[in-house]
């Protein structure tokens, strides 16, 4: 069997480093990074996981990465490397060493909550990922710890733990292989193929995918509706993001309607009413609240009623407001919006 993959990882720790120095535009090295690299891990694998699984690998987009990295996503998790759990190769500081770990992407979650409190969530996802699964210790796989040229760059700043890089503390397991004493093609081969068994049991536990989460937590971020407190913590943020996705999805128009006839469609928060500012088209407009997220009703569900003790009636801008605030009650809300800690009843 020829060596080909084992080959091209050689060239790559060899000649990396000089050529992200130029530029990367039509640069041999990045279309053997883009093309070769890829098909050549993907001839290692066995035929039913060529099918199953999709191959990505990148030098970088616009300018070089601090180092190349060889995806395998498998579309039920993820079909972006940045979000979602996978496995990956990544070089290590200094290109003497090569791993293939099941890592995690963290741009999107990142840029909902910030890095320190990405590192922290990350950290527990890779420690629910080595929990699902019984046998990567068995497969010859360890904890690590691993490290990337990005997080060697990051530490030789600061040693805080705000500039680790995310990719390194999100690896669950993985294997180190050291540049200049590869193993053959066919190792290789054995270690893909049992990272990929394990990644295809991985799949089926859907409690472990937390890509469509962190997709809408970034789209919170960017509209204003993450909450206000997600620095204290990614578990509020999550409250919100479930709230949300459900009123999505399961928006009751005759129950909407009779929230609207028994509440009005005046603001509760701000006394805003479309059709005083718009005219009559927008007569009858107004967007209606969950009180209480999903999230904390109980598993057998609840019967809802068009009563304030289920929802409120908001303005667009206030349904978006109290979703950042983390969906306090009215009373709470309102005295938020006059820059208050509290409100009468009369308010």
């Amino acid at each position: 069997m020829a060596n080909e993959f084992t080959d091209l990882i050689r060239r790559i720790a060899a000649e990396f480093p000089i050529a992200r120095t130029q530029p990367l535009k039509d640069h041999p090295l990045a279309k053997a990074i883009r093309q070769n690299w890829q098909k050549t891990a993907k001839n290692l694998v066995k035929l039913e996981f060529q099918n199953q699984f999709d191959f990505i690998s990148s030098p970088g987009a616009g300018q070089w990465n601090s180092a190349p990295w060889l995806a395998v996503l498998h579309p039920k998790v993820t079909t972006s490397a940045q979000s979602g759990y996978y496995p990956v190769y990544l070089f290590e500081p200094g290109f003497t060493t090569v791993c293939l770990v099941m890592g995690q992407g963290a741009e999107r979650l990142e840029q909902a909550v910030g890095k320190v409190q990405a590192l922290v969530e990350l950290q527990k996802r890779a420690d629910r990922l080595r929990k699902a699964s019984t046998t990567w210790g068995k497969f010859g796989f360890s904890a690590g710890p691993f490290n990337t040229a990005r997080d060697s760059a990051a530490a030789r700043k600061s040693k805080g733990d705000k500039d680790k890089d995310p990719w390194a503390v999100s690896v669950a397991f993985g294997k180190r292989y050291q540049i200049a004493a590869l193993p053959s093609d066919a190792i290789m081969a054995d270690d893909l193929n049992r990272m990929l068994k394990i990644y295809g049991d991985l799949v089926v536990k859907s409690e472990l995918n937390n890509s469509e989460l962190d997709e809408m937590l970034a789209n919170m971020a960017a509209t204003g509706e993450l909450p206000l407190d997600a620095g204290g913590g990614v578990d509020g943020a999550k409250r919100v993001a479930y709230h949300k996705k459900y009123e999505y999805r399961n928006r009751n128009k005759a129950l909407i309607n009779r929230v609207k006839k028994k509440l009005g469609t005046t603001c509760q928060g701000c006394k805003f009413e479309f059709n005083s500012l718009y005219g009559q088209s927008m007569d009858g407009f107004i967007e209606a609240h969950h009180n209480t997220p999903i999230s904390e009703l109980p598993d057998t569900g609840a019967t809802l009623t068009p009563t304030e003790d289920h929802f409120m009636v908001l303005c667009s801008n206030c349904h978006r407001a109290i979703h950042a605030a983390g969906c306090p009650d009215l009373i709470t809300f309102k005295a938020m919006l006059r820059g208050r800690t509290s409100v009468s009843e009369s308010d």
